[in-house]
């Protein structure tokens, strides 16, 4: 089954053609588009699909994906031949089991991703506070060094004017 829909929001892109397979069961479109024409209607769709090539591309928009197909006219010729698109048909539900199974697993590899994430974050998070400490440690140190070296000057000027008293003592007539 066969459906016109128009997946942009802009009107300069044209309306695509989504693919609805009734023996998979599915009702609602999935992301699978195929272009209907690749000459010059879709050579400014920003990208996504390139002038006469038959390619696969990802783009995202709007938070999803969308799977970009040119199967460049291949449904209008095999159009008559139900054997063909018997075929057509099970090749397609075979790309979408392995487009399902790649995106399973892109999905495992996201979790496990965050997951890295949320734990390199926590061991950030960790450190930063260790820093933190350390730093504050270190500016008591200072603190009380500081409070040291000024006890240590006084504690010399009273030796040196003591020492200064002493010579005077023997340096003084004794009576």
């Amino acid at each position: 089954m066969i459906q016109q829909h128009n997946h942009s929001p802009r009107p300069s892109v044209p309306s695509v053609t989504m693919i609805l397979n009734p023996s998979l069961k599915i009702f609602k479109p999935f992301p699978f588009v195929v272009m209907s024409s690749m000459n010059s209607a879709y050579n400014n769709c920003s990208g996504i699909v390139q002038k006469g090539r038959k390619n696969v591309q990802f783009a995202s928009k709007h938070a999803q994906l969308l799977t970009v197909y040119n199967l460049s006219q291949k449904l209008q010729t095999h159009k008559d031949d139900p054997e063909e698109l018997t075929l057509e048909d099970r090749r397609c539900e075979g790309k979408i089991s392995k487009l399902s199974l790649a995106l399973e697993s892109r999905e495992k590899e996201l979790v496990n991703l965050s997951y890295e994430l949320k734990k390199e974050a926590s061991l950030k998070y960790e450190a930063l506070e260790q820093n933190y400490t350390i730093n504050s440690l270190l500016n008591l140190k200072k603190q009380e060094l500081n409070k040291s070296e000024l006890e240590l000057d006084k504690l010399q000027e009273r030796n040196n004017a003591l020492a200064k008293e002493l010579a005077a003592l023997k340096l003084a007539p004794k009576d």
